[in-house]
């Protein structure tokens, strides 16, 4: 096929196309047929159609500030729960540390326990302790009231 004859022959394949196209949807070769936007300024405006967008828009409007409300609100308590998290992190430090030091102490106390009963069985085996220690305070009462 020659130049000449392509071009003729793609010229009328195009031709051919768009007829069938054209006769197919019935809407100009090469358009899309879309349905007409509620916004669109081609078809006419009755006062009750505007009024129904206007309160769409409104909506639409209120909707976008609630939405941007409740995200500030999520953000907050995001932040607060951060906050929160440090906090019981501190806290729990802190009885951990309690923790140790109340467990030293228990042993401690444990120790001493031991010792006052190991010096109570001492003086109770002891009647002779007992006397002593009598006569040692009944001699340091004497010596402050005679003086």
């Amino acid at each position: 096929m020659n130049e000449r004859s392509r071009s003729s022959f793609e010229s009328t394949f195009q031709r051919t196309e768009s007829e069938y196209q054209s006769s197919k949807d019935g809407h100009p070769a090469g358009s899309v047929a879309t349905a007409p936007s509620p916004w669109s300024s081609s078809r006419p405006r009755d006062s009750k159609s505007t009024i129904e967008e206007e309160g769409l828009v409104e909506s639409w409007d209120d909707q976008d500030r609630e939405l941007d409300q409740l995200s500030e609100s999520i953000q907050r308590q995001r932040e607060i729960s951060i906050l929160m998290d440090r906090e019981f992190d501190q806290q729990r430090e802190v009885l951990e540390e309690l923790d140790q030091q109340t467990d030293l102490t228990g042993l401690r106390l444990g120790g001493a326990r031991i010792k006052l009963d190991q010096l109570a069985a001492r003086l109770r085996g002891d009647a002779s302790s007992w006397a002593i220690l009598g006569l040692i305070l009944l001699l340091v009462l004497l010596i402050f009231l005679f003086k």
